[in-house]
């Protein structure tokens, strides 16, 4: 498969997550840290593989998803970080918040990104896929076993 097919399934897939958990209405220890495992080994396929790759042709617009991830990060530990007697409105505040900014985030790369790379990177995008495949593997493996 691709490489920005692998990706766009990733995001969809995160999306379903917070779906479920946002139905749950409750901090869903499972559900939040499938959510965690899944976009940590996400970002690092697009860090190590991906974005190596489509720094040379778009620079300016990778140090963007690179900064995005940063603050998706952000969020994401804030979100991991907050404890029952916080309460459920900041919780469910925080999951809003990390949401919106990861919507942004895949609006940016499957409207731009992802597009210039099928275009630019045709031939590699298979093997490049395969890459990401290989390296998702071995990410559950060693550290986010609740990767979807």
């Amino acid at each position: 498969m691709k490489a920005t097919e692998l990706l766009k399934a990733d995001h969809r897939n995160v999306f379903d997550l917070m779906n479920q958990l946002r139905a749950a209405g409750k901090r869903d220890a499972l559900l939040l840290q499938r959510i965690y495992d899944s976009l940590k080994v996400h970002t690092q396929c697009e860090e190590e593989i991906f974005y190596p790759a489509m720094q040379p042709m778009n620079p300016d617009e990778i140090q963007r998803a690179r900064t995005a991830h940063n603050e998706i990060d952000d969020l994401l530990e804030e979100l991991m970080a907050i404890r029952i007697q916080k309460g459920m409105v900041v919780f469910f505040e925080v999951l809003n918040n990390l949401e919106q900014k990861l919507r942004q985030h895949v609006e940016e790369e499957e409207g731009k990104i992802f597009p210039e790379a099928e275009e630019r990177l045709k031939g590699n995008l298979e093997e490049m896929g395969n890459r990401i495949e290989e390296y998702k593997i071995d990410l559950r493996t060693t550290n986010y076993g609740m990767a979807a």
